[in-house]
């Protein structure tokens, strides 16, 4: 389960980051969009960025779909949708769009998604923001173990790439993958603010604090909250000493403001 898992949180991490939408509907889409219940209802979710003004999504839930459209929102602040659109065990999709455009910014791309999930899947949204409980990333009082991105270490665009993976960074993909009682995460030019959302994936709210500007690479070897190493004397540091003692960053308790979609309307689509 935890492989799989890690395989969507991945395929996930190669779609670049973007700022809140608008609570409105969006005004931009794909121009065709084809989707069909899959015929395989298991297996993982494939969500590949565009290319050539093309999206292929296979084995795809709605869930899966938001996470994209709402990014950088984790999962448990969408809330309202029905059980049938939930990862790990909701309906899986195939869907086939297509894009005139070939320029399409990383906020025009979660819009055009959002406004499919308006046309196709009957979406109704609105925003609200509370203050929670949360944690606040900080630099450690001993200072930073980050290296600063290499600009050489970035990925040249490629022919055809209508959005650009991690276009916010240097295009290099990031992902999980599963260790000995733990999980390792490895990214290449990435934001403070990106780090907090990728942090956020574990199940709790992190908000960037640092004011670091610039794009650093990130190796993290750690024992997600809330899961019981099987083997104490080689598993991995919390969370909280891997953030302090591999990044020289701290994980530091508050409360500050989280944004929440919440689905008011959505319906299963007719078939095209």
């Amino acid at each position: 389960m935890l492989a799989r898992a890690n395989k969507f949180l991945a395929t996930v991490l190669l779609l670049p980051l973007v700022a809140m939408g608008q609570a409105g509907p969006p005004s931009v889409g794909f121009d065709v969009i084809s989707i069909k219940k899959s015929v395989n209802q298991t297996g993982n979710e494939i969500t590949p960025p565009l290319q050539h003004g093309r999206l292929q999504f296979k084995q795809v839930t709605v869930q899966a779909i938001m996470s994209l459209a709402f990014a950088p929102l984790n999962f448990a602040h969408i809330k309202g949708n029905p059980s049938w659109t939930n990862i790990g065990g909701g309906t899986r999709y195939d869907i086939d769009a297509t894009s005139e455009d070939r320029v399409v910014t990383e906020e025009r791309y979660h819009q055009m998604l959002q406004k499919m999930l308006v046309d196709r899947f009957g979406l109704k949204f609105h925003w609200e923001t509370h203050d929670e409980p949360v944690y606040l990333l900080v630099e450690d009082k001993k200072g930073l173990k980050l290296k600063t991105t290499d600009p050489a270490s970035c990925l040249p665009v490629q022919p055809g790439v209508t959005l650009l993976p991690n276009a916010t960074s240097c295009g290099q993909p990031w992902g999980f993958t599963a260790i000995p009682n733990g999980v390792h995460f490895e990214g290449i030019g990435m934001t403070m603010k990106a780090l907090a959302m990728v942090l956020s994936l574990s199940g709790m709210t992190v908000i960037d604090r640092t004011e670091h500007e610039g794009f650093v690479d990130v190796k993290l070897d750690y024992l997600p909250p809330n899961r019981l190493s099987t083997d104490a004397v080689d598993a991995p540091p919390s969370i909280f000493d891997a953030v302090r003692d591999q990044l020289g960053l701290r994980l530091q308790p508050g409360i500050g403001p989280v944004d929440e979609v919440i689905i008011d309307h959505i319906e299963r689509p007719s078939e095209n």
